[in-house]
């Protein structure tokens, strides 16, 4: 199926309320260029931590309740900041069956992609020297 989600989110103020826009006509032009049917949508201003924000609970609450299969989002970080949230949450998508595309790279997130990045993330965390 062709149903998509876009998830926008900025931390700025006012004056960055445009960095808003931008993602979402990157991911209104990346919807139509792939043929998907956009069925909802979150455009947020907010901080991308903590990862139980009511943005990504309604996220999740959709995509748990089958609502889309296609998550559009503009880069990982705009999910979460905190890496290891943003796999969390991309890991309860792909529980749901959602795929994760990043409109900005033109590249699917993938199980594999997900495991070597939390393996590189643990590799870093284990280096750190305290």
């Amino acid at each position: 199926m062709n149903r998509a989600w876009k998830y926008c989110r900025q931390a700025g103020t006012d004056e960055m309320l445009s960095v808003l826009a931008v993602q979402n006509r990157l991911l209104e032009y990346y919807a139509a260029a792939h043929e998907f049917s956009v069925v909802g949508e979150i455009k947020v201003v907010e901080t991308g931590t903590p990862a139980d924000r009511e943005s990504i609970r309604e996220l999740l609450n959709e995509a748990a309740h089958g609502t889309y299969d296609v998550l559009l989002i503009s880069g990982l970080d705009r999910l979460s900041r905190n890496v290891w949230d943003a796999l969390t949450i991309v890991s309860k998508l792909f529980a749901c069956g959602v795929r994760v595309l990043d409109a900005s790279t033109n590249e699917e997130i993938s199980a594999d992609a997900l495991d070597q990045l939390s393996l590189a993330s643990a590799s870093i965390v284990e280096n750190l020297p305290f």
